[in-house]
C-alpha cells in the first residue's frame, strides 16, 4: 500500500508543472474543444465489500469479504479513457473508458454456516 501511494505521489509531482504549459499556449486557449483525445492513469482505492446471508435484517449472518477471502482492501487502480468529436461544431462527442478492478481470492471455509 505504501508503494501505490508513493507511486501515486511521484506521478501528480511530475504532471503538475504540464498545466502551466496548457494555461499559456494559445491554440488551446482559442479552441479549448479538441477533436480526439487520450488520457491515463491511475489512483489508490479503497474498497470495503460485506455479504449478508439471512430474509431480514435481524435474523441471518453479515460477513466482511475481504476478512473471510483474505483481500486486500486497497490497491493501485489503472483507468484509461479515450474522446472522439465527430461533428463540425465538435459539440458531440464519443467516449470510450476503461477502469481496472482486478482482485481475486479463494478460501475453503472449515465452519458451519447455520
Amino acid at each position: 500500500m505504501r508503494k501505490a501511494l508513493l507511486v501515486c505521489i511521484i506521478c501528480g509531482l511530475v504532471s503538475f508543472p504540464a498545466w502551466f504549459g496548457f494555461s499559456q499556449d494559445k491554440e488551446f486557449s482559442d479552441n479549448p474543444w479538441h477533436r480526439v483525445g487520450v488520457r491515463a492513469g491511475g489512483f489508490l482505492a479503497y474498497l470495503n465489500s460485506g455479504i449478508r446471508f439471512g430474509v431480514t435484517e435481524a435474523t441471518g449472518i453479515q460477513e466482511d469479504i475481504e476478512d473471510a477471502l483474505g483481500l486486500d482492501q486497497s490497491l493501485f487502480v489503472f483507468r484509461t479513457d479515450a474522446y472522439w468529436r465527430f461533428t463540425r461544431n465538435r459539440r458531440h462527442r464519443f467516449d470510450v473508458g476503461y477502469v481496472a478492478y482486478l482482485r481475486s481470492a479463494t478460501r475453503e471455509i472449515q465452519e458451519d454456516i447455520p
